[in-house]
This record gives C-alpha cells, sequence and structure tokens, in this order.
C-alpha cells in the first residue's frame, strides 16, 4: 500500500510569486528567492500585506497613543521585518535599533515616543463668536433686558396701588373710631398708622386700640362736661346722672392720685357701669351725638 503523499523533494525553484493572500487565508508568507531586479516591487507588495500579529501591534500603539504616521511606519517595519525575519538575524535588527538613534536604557526599556502637547486655550484669548452669532445673542439680551424691566415696573405700579389702598383702610378706620383723638386729622392718623403696619403688624394693631381707647375716653369727658351743664340744672334725685356723679365722688375720695380729676373719675364710672351711662342716654336723648 502505498504512503500519503505529503512533500515534495528533489526539486528546484525556478520562481516565487508573491499575492496580497495565500490561498492557505493565512497573512503572513516567507520570501525564500528573489531576483534583485525585482526587489521593489517586493517590498511594495510586503508593506500592503498584513500580519498576523498586526492586530496586537496596532492595540500598543493605541494605548500609547502614537501619532498616525508613527503609526504607520511601525506597521511598515513589521511587515518587512516578518516577511525577511529567515534572512535577518537578531544581531542586525539590535545594529538597526542603534543606528536608528534608539538608545536602549540600562533596565533594557525603551523610552516612549515623545508626545505632542496640545496647548489649551488661554481664558483670556477665548475665539470670538461669528457676527451673526454675536448678533443673535444681543438680541436676545436686549429682549430679557426689556422683559426684566417691564416686569420692574409692574411689579412697583402693583405695590403703589397697594400701598395707596392700605393707607385709605387705615385712614377710614381712624375717621370711623378715632374721630376724638386729640391733635391729628384723619389722614394724618391712617399715615402714621400705615407706616407703623409697614414695620410691626402687631405693633400697629396695638397702638390703633390704645388710640381707639383714648379716643372714646376723650368722648365721653365730652359728653360729661355737657352732661354737667344739663345736670345742673337740675336732675332728680335717683337718676343716672345721680348716681354716676356719687360713684364718682367715691372714687375720688378713694383714690390717691392727686391728679384723679372729677371728669376722670366720671368717664371711669361710664366705663365700668355702661348700663348707667345708657340709662343717661336714655333720660336724656339730646346728649346722645354721633
Amino acid at each position: 500500500m502505498e504512503k500519503d503523499l505529503t512533500s515534495l523533494t528533489g526539486l528546484k525553484a525556478a520562481e516565487v510569486s508573491l499575492v496580497k493572500r495565500g490561498a492557505n487565508l493565512k497573512k503572513r508568507f516567507p520570501v525564500y528567492k528573489m531576483e534583485e531586479e525585482k526587489m521593489d516591487e517586493i517590498i511594495k507588495t510586503v508593506l500592503e500585506s498584513e500580519t498576523d500579529n498586526e492586530a496586537a501591534l496596532i492595540d500598543f500603539m493605541k494605548a500609547a497613543k502614537i501619532s498616525e504616521k508613527g503609526m504607520t511606519a511601525a506597521r511598515g517595519a513589521l511587515r518587512i521585518l516578518n516577511a525577511f525575519k529567515e534572512e535577518i538575524p537578531n544581531d542586525l535588527i539590535r545594529k538597526l535599533e542603534d543606528l536608528a538613534g534608539y538608545e536602549k536604557p540600562d533596565d533594557g526599556k525603551y523610552p516612549e515616543p515623545e508626545k505632542k502637547s496640545v496647548k489649551k486655550a488661554d481664558d483670556g484669548n477665548k475665539p470670538e463668536l461669528p457676527p451673526e452669532v454675536q448678533a443673535i445673542l444681543k438680541q436676545q439680551n436686549d429682549e430679557l433686558t426689556a422683559v426684566k424691566k417691564q416686569a420692574e415696573e409692574s411689579a412697583a405700579a402693583l405695590k403703589t396701588e397697594r400701598d395707596e389702598r392700605e393707607l385709605q383702610g387705615w385712614v377710614e378706620k381712624a375717621r370711623n373710631e378715632l374721630s376724638h383723638f386729640p391733635g391729628k386729622s384723619a389722614e394724618d392718623l391712617g399715615r402714621v398708622l400705615k407706616a407703623l403696619h409697614d414695620v410691626n403688624p402687631d405693633l400697629a394693631k396695638e397702638q390703633f386700640e390704645q388710640m381707639k381707647t383714648a379716643s372714646e375716653t376723650i368722648k365721653k369727658s365730652a359728653l360729661i362736661s355737657e352732661a354737667g351743664t344739663f345736670g345742673s340744672a337740675g336732675n332728680g334725685a335717683g337718676s343716672a346722672w345721680d348716681q354716676i356723679q356719687k360713684m364718682a365722688d367715691s372714687m375720688i375720695l378713694k383714690s390717691e392720685d392727686p391728679r384723679f380729676s372729677k371728669e376722670k373719675a366720671l368717664a371711669k364710672v361710664m366705663e365700668l357701669r355702661p348700663d348707667l351711662y345708657q340709662r343717661y342716654l336714655d333720660e336724656h336723648p339730646q346728649q346722645a351725638k354721633p
């Protein structure tokens, strides 16, 4: 039985043709024999053909951030050395390193290629925007400024209107409830209370109540003065005014305050006994004034 044919012997190669891709789908191919005059064409063909380990070289160069020119040169060198590795001894490769200027350091590692630094743009020298873009930005800025100004003017107008409305409210309260408060008109009192309310609403409310009490006291005192004049003309014993007078006299006798006058005593009695005060007004309707 004949053995399978696995090799050819006793042959002389007359020509070796190079192709970009071998029939066995491998990228690497050896160069065994060539004619001197065809070397340029062979080198060109070798440079255009990829090698099996070229992908690893590309990954390494990308990680090292080597420039495109450097990557192209390194790939070409790998393809040539790979194609002629049987023809080039290791000593020659080291010699090529020395002749090319690659100094081998003491630790055996070659320095990384110098990276060109990219100068960042200085913040003070920012590139100028195109005129049309500048015009659009300026228009938008002007519109925003106009809207902001209009909003501020509207807010100021609303505040003025609100302040005027609140002032009139205070003036009306002063006119209705502080009619006998001395020294100031209803308009003046309204302005004072409005200004106080803007600063401290609680304090304004407290002040108003005190002024209201004073106004009512003065009003009663005025009525008492008029009532005293009327009462001197004659009031029967047991009348409301007679009882008010007696109670006021009693208060004066018991008071230790020398400034506690008859008018103050009469006002106090009317405050403590509104029923007597109402009886007095019923008995003397001409004294009931608004």
